[in-house]
Order: structure tokens, then C-alpha cells, then sequence
């Protein structure tokens, strides 16, 4: 089985045992979830979830967190 047919078959895999799963994670876009779920192993979701609002308003692209500086990205 090659890359291409493993990903489909992962994921109905998963869908089929997991039918109805859902995140407390509070995200708008695919990678403010990855952001999110990186953050979540070191903290509660609901502090989680307050330091992303914060987060993602200051930096609402990919682009803005690939140009921000580590000392700028800390404090929040």
C-alpha cells in the first residue's frame, strides 16, 4: 500500500472507530489546531484556549508567526 492510498484508509479507520470526537481546542484554521494541540501537552485546554485568543489576534497568518521574534511570541 503506498503513502497515497494509507492516508484514506488511516482515516476512515479512524472515523469509523472514533465516529464522533470533537477537540475543546478553540481554533479557526488547520495550523491554529496544531498550535493549539503543541501547547495543550504543557497546560490545561481552557488556559490553552486564553492564551490562543490572544495569540492568534496578534498573529491571525502563517506568515505573521513565521516573521514574529521568539521574544515577541513568549509573553503571550
Amino acid at each position: 500500500m503506498t503513502s497515497e492510498e494509507r492516508v484514506p484508509f488511516i482515516r476512515k479507520e479512524l472515523d469509523s472507530l472514533y465516529p464522533e470526537t470533537h477537540t475543546f481546542l478553540h481554533y479557526e484554521k488547520d495550523y491554529e489546531l496544531l498550535f493549539a494541540t503543541i501547547l495543550s501537552a504543557q497546560a490545561t485546554d481552557r488556559s490553552v484556549n486564553a492564551c490562543t485568543r490572544v495569540l492568534f489576534a496578534e498573529y491571525p497568518s502563517l506568515e505573521s508567526f513565521a516573521n514574529a521574534k521568539e521574544e515577541d511570541l513568549l509573553p503571550l
